[in-house]
């Protein structure tokens, strides 16, 4: 479908950097050598627009994340595939959610994809991530009263993922299974454990443990071990050996908390 569109009709997107806590993470696992100018015409195919708009949230088809928009019709749906040339953006809400649609405003999308192509692609032409909307999910995390453990978070907890990388990895959704997400959240505790109530200091130290023992078993592009329920099972038993947490159990995997990803 890209094909289809006159490039000359389209407003380059402007780089809009993510709010903390959201954060920009590049690295060459998501491609090489990509260039930044095929990444800017691949953010000028998506829509435009200043005022929210309800995406709807759907899973992938079988073979994979879908064009957002043509040029016969315009539709928002997450999540999204846009290429050009050898770059590929890809948007996804993450996060053990079960949500059907979320709001967003397009202008904020295209700049979070310009953002990753001017700050990641100048750095050898790596690829890299941008998240948007995780400030939810860092105050659930951190509140020492919430289901923590629930097999789904509320859906204040979604957020974005933009990645911008090669075909080849561009259905790898790193906002469900990068491991930077669990070094990310073991900060988050970690600051958390510094302001807690003393009667929640073990609560939290806990979660700072299952954080670690996450980290340690999720894998770069890998599509098996989310950051949520990622200290459960029976992971690299050498690697956690020096991770120590109580009533670990195998029942209910963590790859099931959340519907099915298709690759």
């Amino acid at each position: 479908m890209t094909s289809l569109i006159n490039l000359n009709s389209y407003t380059p997107p402007v780089p809009i950097p993510p709010v903390a806590p959201n954060f920009l993470f590049c690295n060459g696992a998501y491609g090489t050598g990509l260039r930044r100018d095929e990444a800017f015409q691949a953010g000028g195919l998506l829509p435009q627009g200043t005022m929210p708009v309800t995406y709807s949230v759907e899973e992938p088809e079988q073979d994979g994340l879908t064009a957002n928009f043509s040029a016969l019709e315009l539709e928002y749906r997450l999540p999204f595939l846009e290429s050009f040339g050898g770059v590929s953006i890809s948007v996804d809400v993450s996060g053990p959610v079960d949500i059907n649609k979320i709001n967003v405003v397009p202008n904020d999308i295209r700049g979070m994809a310009a953002f990753v192509a001017s700050q990641c692609l100048s750095r050898g032409g790596m690829g890299g991530f941008v998240t948007k909307k995780i400030q939810g999910l860092v105050d659930f995390v951190t509140d020492p009263t919430s289901s923590f453990d629930a097999p789904i978070y509320p859906d204040s907890t979604a957020f974005l993922t933009l990645t911008v990388s090669n075909h080849q990895n561009a259905h790898t959704f790193p906002g469900d299974y990068d491991p930077q997400f669990a070094i990310f959240l073991r900060k988050a505790e970690a600051d958390a454990l510094e302001r807690v109530e003393p009667q929640y200091r073990d609560v939290i130290a806990d979660r700072i443990t299952k954080f670690s023992i996450a980290k340690l078993r999720m894998r770069m592009l890998g599509t098996e071990v989310p950051w949520w329920g990622g200290w459960l099972g029976q992971g690299n038993k050498t690697e956690i050996a020096d991770v120590q947490l109580g009533n670990v159990t195998t029942e209910g995997a963590a790859s099931a908390r959340r519907r099915k990803r298709v690759p």
